[in-house]
């Protein structure tokens, strides 16, 4: 990956002008074994409505987009959500044993409260 070249640069850019001189050099890429909070939180910071994801050896490998970043943040949302009621993904459809185990001491506190 030499540079980025984003849409609003190339719609005023001179139709015959090359690439390289319009094209940002200094952008931000994602590693693959960064993690999905990691991205997120770099697309809030700087704004991005997609971003590169290169190897160790600076190969384009793929790209995130807002709509992926998007649908981590709503997963996260969700899970704190449900640990705020005492409850976890998996106890949604749980066996009703298990759920009450799991959500008693929340109950409990509730309760008393």
């Amino acid at each position: 990956l030499q540079g980025v070249l984003p849409i609003a640069t190339l719609l005023v850019s001179e139709p015959d002008s090359e690439v390289r001189p319009v094209m940002n050099t200094d952008y931000l890429a994602l590693n693959p074994l960064d993690s999905d909070a990691d991205a997120a939180s770099a697309f809030e910071r700087y704004d991005l409505v997609s971003a590169p994801v290169i190897d160790d050896q600076g190969r384009l490998i793929g790209r995130v987009t807002i709509a992926d970043v998007v649908d981590v943040i709503r997963e996260d949302s969700q899970e704190q959500a449900l640990s705020r009621a005492g409850l976890q993904e998996e106890d949604i459809f749980a066996p009703v044993a298990s759920a009450l185990r799991n959500r008693a001491p929340w109950l409990l506190f509730n309760l008393c409260t």
